[in-house]
């Protein structure tokens, strides 16, 4: 069997916070980007973190990852903006993402 996609629901006690699940290794193979695999994927992932008994989850991206950055910011995630590399980056990426993603943005930089 071939794979097309992974995403890891994984336990993180960061800061001890045991509320807070990770979205790691979100990644589909090229040949079936675009196709809308992404959502039930991140769908299950955050089900699964649920069912694991956390309440939110966060999870760490590039912000040359316009596609990713718009579907994550479609299920709730925001920037964290925690330097002003983070706001540099963040303003340089906006111009591509989707309008509602723009707002979001928009919104953690200010």
């Amino acid at each position: 069997n071939d794979f097309v996609a992974t995403s890891t629901a994984w336990y993180d006690d960061q800061d001890h916070n045991d509320a807070l699940g990770r979205v790691h290794w979100v990644a589909m193979h090229p040949d079936y980007q675009g196709r809308g695999l992404a959502k039930p994927l991140l769908s299950e992932t955050l089900r699964a973190l649920k069912t694991c008994g956390h309440s939110s989850a966060y999870l760490m991206t590039s912000t040359s990852r316009i596609p990713a950055l718009s579907l994550y910011m479609r299920y709730g995630f925001e920037p964290q903006i925690r330097n002003e590399e983070d706001i540099v980056a963040w303003r340089t990426c906006m111009p591509a993402l989707r309008s509602d993603a723009q707002e979001i943005v928009s919104a953690a930089l200010k």
